[in-house]
């Protein structure tokens, strides 16, 4: 792909800054879309407004919708924003239901406001293995996942006439991320292991006996922004072969 204008989300730290860094490193011009910025968004129900202002007024001039005029052209979008919290169905707080706003409507709004400046694109939108495995005390973000991958071929069959290129990666758990981290400490709590046995439980069902990491799945997103057209709507599993 030829150096770019590039929209990020999340891209100020783990995941998302590898894949900032090495877009950034490639000649892209990266506009980010802070995670923080997003999460305080939604704990004030402004979601929908701070993502059309983002768009509309930072990458776009506020609402010059004339090519010539109008600001920059967004030519490939990373939707990696994500967060997620444990519980057991029965003992869930209300504020989970971010995990929705948050995994799902983040990457529809800002697809759908891109869109909006008649802008042609490639986009990666990063899911999780759960899209597929079932895992205790995660029925929201499991949810959220599976609605992203559904939800990257309903736009590719709906945007690929007009040129747009939309599939997803699903990794497997990423070591050094911060959810990750907030991730394992939270299963240690709510299911009262110990960490070896933890780690134990989860290796047992990768065959390649690893998890993944930051670099590898950085790598990944990368490469996807760059496979031919035709494969669009796709979700490319990164699973250690399960």
């Amino acid at each position: 792909m030829n150096p770019c204008n590039v929209l990020i989300t999340g891209g100020e730290q783990g995941l998302g800054l590898a894949i900032y860094d090495r877009l950034a490193d490639a000649g892209h011009c990266m506009h980010n879309i802070p995670g923080r910025e997003i999460r305080q968004a939604i704990e004030d129900d402004v979601l929908y407004e701070f993502l059309k202002g983002f768009v509309d007024d930072v990458l776009f001039n506020k609402y010059d919708l004339n090519p010539v005029t109008s600001g920059i052209r967004i030519s490939a979008i990373i939707n990696n924003y994500g967060i997620n919290h444990l519980s057991w169905i029965g003992d869930t707080p209300k504020e989970d239901e971010q995990i929705i706003l948050a995994n799902l409507m983040v990457p529809y709004w800002v697809v759908n406001f891109v869109r909006e400046h008649g802008c042609v694109c490639r986009v990666v939108n990063v899911a999780s293995q759960v899209y597929r495995v079932a895992q205790r005390c995660t029925s929201l973000y499991c949810a959220s996942k599976a609605g992203l991958v559904q939800m990257t071929k309903v736009m590719a069959r709906e945007l690929a006439p007009f040129g747009w290129v939309i599939n997803a990666v699903a990794p497997g758990k990423i070591e050094g991320t911060r959810m990750t981290e907030l991730t394992d400490s939270q299963v240690l709590e709510i299911r009262g292991w110990k960490e070896e046995d933890a780690i134990r439980y989860a290796l047992k069902n990768i065959p390649m006996g690893r998890f993944t990491d930051i670099a590898e799945i950085a790598d990944l997103v990368v490469k996807v922004l760059d496979l031919p057209d035709y494969v669009n709507g796709t979700v490319i599993d990164s699973s250690g072969g399960q």
